[in-house]
């Protein structure tokens, strides 16, 4: 269903329904929920379905070497009361899916070679931030950004081409003065796009370069 026609509590009440199902239907082995304090490392033979608590603060969960994890799979869901995210990777440290606390959940799976997945969302998730500094983004960030440059230009980063196929941001100026631009460069400090004030930008990558255009904002 598109997110036009989903309101907070229809939205609300499918969350509650599939975990209640999952919970209730499932062998009950397979199920863990738990509170996060740090980086959670699965192994092979874990519980199925993880319902995970970050407590407070973003949290990397590893998934099990891939030579070792033939047809194996995970389902992930974001118990959080606040805005946090879980960050699936690799053993590698690569990013397999990022989960926040509004999504429907995430499920990996893997071939012997690599880990794939997907996450069920309903909504792009937003920052709001004043910078001191310029602003470096890394894969897993939230897809919509509003920024004030606080009193001057800010460079916005973005991430490596390479770890970024198929990723997109919305970057939009929120300064309160005009000669306070956002100069959105690559990581090599090329600029994609310069957006200054009430101006809203969107950049795109397809593994190799960014590519993104300007719009005014109101």
């Amino acid at each position: 269903m598109p997110e036009e026609y989903v309101t907070s509590q229809d939205f609300e009440t499918y969350k509650f329904n599939i975990a209640k199902i999952i919970k209730a239907k499932w062998n009950k082995a397979q199920v863990m929920a738990q509170s996060l304090s740090g980086t959670l490392t699965l192994k092979v033979h874990d519980r199925r379905v993880q319902f995970l608590d970050p407590n407070g603060a973003n949290r990397d969960v590893t998934l099990p070497p891939e030579a070792d994890s033939v047809d194996s799979y995970f389902i992930f869901f974001n118990t959080a009361d606040a805005h946090e995210k879980l960050v699936i990777k690799n053993d590698g440290g690569s990013t397999i899916i990022t989960i926040w606390e509004d999504d429907l959940g995430g499920i990996v799976f893997c071939d012997g070679t690599d880990w794939k997945g997907l996450v069920g969302g309903t909504r792009l998730h937003t920052n709001t931030e004043t910078l001191s500094a310029n602003k470096t983004l890394t894969e897993t960030d939230e897809k919509v950004h509003f920024f004030d440059p606080d009193g001057q230009d800010r460079d916005v980063v973005l991430p490596p081409e390479a770890t970024s196929d198929g990723l997109h941001f919305y970057i939009f100026n929120t300064a309160d003065a005009g000669g306070e631009d956002l100069v959105v460069k690559d990581d090599g400090a090329g600029t994609i796009i310069t957006i200054s004030q009430n101006e809203g930008g969107v950049v795109f990558c397809n593994g190799v370069v960014w590519k993104g255009f300007l719009g005014g904002i109101t």
